[in-house]
């Protein structure tokens, strides 16, 4: 019972006693009237009816007392039991501030140690907006150190719901390769491409762009590394192990993975799209100097990849070193610093194309650019 109801029923009771007081009054009053009326000469019965009145007041006195008193006694309780109340509230307050502070100081350092894992490839941005998407209802006044994905919290945009669904949708980018028609491999990759965008942008991860070869930049602005294509799979892997630090943290468990999700199909639509003349849509590839031999090369590449030609030992042999090249990065890599390298290669090429022209026309025009483009690369001078 609040304490303003309490009140109101001790002021009841009060008014009820004060009536029967009266009425008491009225009642002794009225035996005197009675015996003056009857003028009764009667000392014993006179005396007996003022102690009856005298009585009953003293009586109804007593009750008012104790009844004043006992509302006394409950104000002061509830007054007591309030500020006790206020004193528990506040503690509480405290702690679930406390509580607050200490489980968004252990959320940051699970991102630093994801950063320091990875030896600076990436960085969070706006960790605050990151916190309160995952932990939509924490605040001062209230902290949970794990999320339900079924609750009503996590229909909140940029949710770890909404992230999972974006983590499974990338790998059922990366399954769909295999199965999607050849002309569409394109408008697939270009999904693909905007959900890893999606995901870097959901879980505030800025990879740090070092200009390496292959590196796939969207062209807005400073431009955000979302792939390179001679590691079609690592910032995927990278956002996924960001997520599966989240979901730990959180109590969620991240049950599927897509490290073997990928396949040659993958690979091969990111190389066309990286070193074919198509639509771009708003991505850059970095090459440096690199583009217009590593292209020449998998035009050979892809001449090579043809049944009745590798049954040619020569043929076969050179797609196979063009299939380690184009997977191996490191090997790009030493191709920027090393020029006498890059014209091995298409010397390589040449050989086995010339061989080959006699029976391929298109080949031959293949051979006429491999040739005029290792005329451009100077013969490394002859150590003395």
């Amino acid at each position: 019972m609040s304490e303003h109801s309490t009140f109101w029923t001790y002021k009841v009771i009060l008014v009820a006693i004060m009536s029967c007081m009266v009425g008491a009054i009225l009642t002794g009053a009225n035996e005197i009237f009675i015996r003056l009326l009857e003028l009764v000469d009667d000392s014993a019965a006179w005396v007996s009816a003022i102690a009856t009145v005298f009585a009953a007041f003293g009586t109804i006195s007593t009750l008012v007392f104790l009844t004043w008193q006992n509302i006394n006694e409950k104000t002061a309780l509830l007054h007591a039991e309030k500020k006790q109340q206020d004193m528990w509230d506040s503690q509480a307050e405290s702690i679930n501030f406390q509580k607050y502070q200490t489980h968004k100081k252990m959320f940051d350092k699970m991102l630093d140690g994801l950063e320091s894992k990875y030896d600076g490839e990436f960085e969070f941005f706006d960790r605050d907006s990151l916190y309160h998407n995952i932990f939509p209802m924490n605040d001062f006044s209230h902290c949970s150190t794990k999320i339900d994905i079924d609750s009503n919290s996590e229909i909140e945009p940029d949710s770890l719901r909404d992230i999972l669904y974006l983590y499974n949708q990338l790998i059922s980018d990366l399954e769909a390769y295999a199965t999607t028609p050849a002309q569409k491999q394109n408008r697939l990759l270009h999904q693909h491409l905007g959900n890893i965008l999606s995901m870097t942008s959901i879980l505030r991860v800025n990879f740090i762009s070092k200009n390496e070869i292959g590196d796939v930049k969207v062209d807005i602005e400073k431009g955000f590394l979302i792939i390179n294509v001679f590691r079609p799979i690592h910032t995927q892997v990278v956002l996924q192990e960001v997520l599966r630090g989240i979901c730990v943290f959180s109590g969620v468990r991240l049950k599927d993975n897509l490290n073997h999700r990928h396949s040659s199909f993958f690979t091969r639509t990111l190389l066309d799209f990286a070193l074919s003349p198509t639509n771009k849509r708003g991505h850059n590839v970095h090459f440096g100097e690199l583009y217009e031999f590593l292209s020449c090369l998998y035009e050979c590449f892809i001449a090579f990849d043809n049944s009745e030609l590798r049954k040619n030992p020569e043929v076969n042999q050179q797609y196979i070193a063009l299939c380690q090249l184009f997977s191996d990065q490191e090997k790009i890599q030493e191709l920027s610093v090393d020029q006498t390298k890059i014209r091995e290669l298409l010397h390589e090429n040449l050989c086995v194309l010339t061989a080959l022209t006699d029976d391929v026309s298109r080949l031959k025009r293949l051979s006429d650019k491999v040739r005029q483009l290792k005329r451009k690369i100077p013969l490394p001078k002859p150590s003395p």
